[in-house]
């Protein structure tokens, strides 16, 4: 799935470190070409980021991201996500010509589309174009039909990640499953019908959206 217009925001995996950590968090979305196990990867990643930012104008004279990367600060902020990719029942990613993320902020949706060689491209989405692009993927997935088809033997993977509340929804072919995340464990899956898929993305997109005001009122508080 990528952005249903031009992409607002376009960083490498190295741009994406360095803005998290310029914002003194963590960058909880996928990063091909980084090692995020190693911290010796990461700093690398962060020096090599914040050079190429401060080349293309996007760190000021104080040393301060600007407004061209608030979009890459809102995804980076976010506490919990939305990851859609091609997997096995393990989770184990097996394509990455499919890899978008969606976060929500205190100001609105973000979706980000990923490349294997480490591109990320951001546009601002509404939720309700958020609710269309999921379930639009999904019914692609099962009908094996349009460019988002799974390759055979892959499942077309919605996973909900939020501390509190993951959740997961797989589909191929004719299938669909639903999981969850207990104690760091995936959970067996459980057969669902199809007609269940608008009602569980309603679900994982309120979770999300919920989590992140709250968040955000506490902040304010």
């Amino acid at each position: 799935m990528i952005p249903p217009q031009p992409p607002l925001l376009t960083l490498t995996d190295d741009e994406i470190v360095a803005v998290a950590i310029a914002e003194r968090t963590f960058y909880a979305g996928d990063l091909p070409t980084v090692d995020c196990d190693s911290e010796q990867a990461l700093l690398q990643a962060s020096l090599r980021g914040r050079r190429s930012l401060i080349a293309r104008g996007w760190i000021d004279e104080e040393g301060d991201l600007t407004a061209d990367l608030a979009l890459a600060e809102r995804a980076a902020g976010a506490t919990g996500f939305i990851n859609v990719f091609l997997g096995d029942e393990e989770l184990s990613r097996l394509y990455w010509s499919l890899a978008t993320s969606l976060y929500a902020s205190d100001v609105g949706w973000v979706i980000e589309g990923v490349e294997a060689t480490g591109l990320h491209r951001f546009a601002p989405v509404t939720e309700q174009e958020v609710r269309d692009a999921l379930n639009a993927l999904v019914s692609a997935a099962l009908a094996n039909a349009g460019e988002q088809a799974a390759p055979a033997g892959a499942w077309l993977i919605v996973s909900v990640l939020q501390e509190n509340d993951p959740r997961l929804l797989a589909t191929r072919p004719g299938e669909v499953r639903v999981a969850s995340i207990q104690e760091g464990r995936l959970s067996p899956w459980n057969a669902a019908m199809p007609g269940d898929v608008p009602g569980w993305i309603d679900v994982a997109v309120a979770v999300i959206r919920d989590h992140q005001t709250s968040r955000a009122e506490r902040r304010r508080a």
